[in-house]
């Protein structure tokens, strides 16, 4: 599991949304099809100890859309850094490139949603001995523009 505390801005809107629909309080409507007929979402969260979930196929709540969007974002962005250290672990210096050249591209089109949720997996690679000075440079420059990014 990876743990990170997420950026203030998105914080800030999950939690304008949650308030919007007054999750924390009340059910959204809502359809739950069968997986085989469409795509089913799961959003689940916890605050100050509570755990919230919610289950649907389809909703016309752009709330919920939205809500739907930034956590398919923070997903794809954890989904990269497995992948990221799946190749670390595999020490195969090709696929670590690959995946950190991949990352590079998706840093400069502003395409990661909670970036830092990266950096364990980036100082790993960047103080990795047995790897290539290159790749630990690259993981390095990576990781401290993903901090920054963060902090923005």
């Amino acid at each position: 599991m990876i743990a990170f505390k997420t950026s203030e801005s998105n914080t800030k809107t999950i939690f304008g949304l949650l308030n919007d629909l007054d999750l924390l309080e009340k059910k959204v409507p809502h359809a739950i099809s069968s997986p085989e007929n469409e795509p089913v979402h799961t959003l689940s969260f916890k605050q100050y100890g509570s755990n919230h979930l919610i289950t649907y196929s389809s909703t016309k709540d752009s709330a919920v859309q939205q809500l739907t969007s930034i956590f398919e974002n923070i997903a794809a962005t954890l989904e990269l850094g497995q992948e990221l250290a799946a190749a670390h672990n595999s020490g195969e210096p090709d696929q670590i490139g690959e995946n950190l050249d991949n990352l590079d591209m998706r840093l400069k089109r502003r395409l990661l949603t909670e970036p830092q949720a990266l950096a364990a997996v980036l100082r790993s690679i960047a103080t990795d001995k047995t790897l290539d000075s290159g790749l630990r440079m690259k993981a390095r420059d990576l990781r401290d523009r993903l901090t920054g990014a963060a902090s923005r």
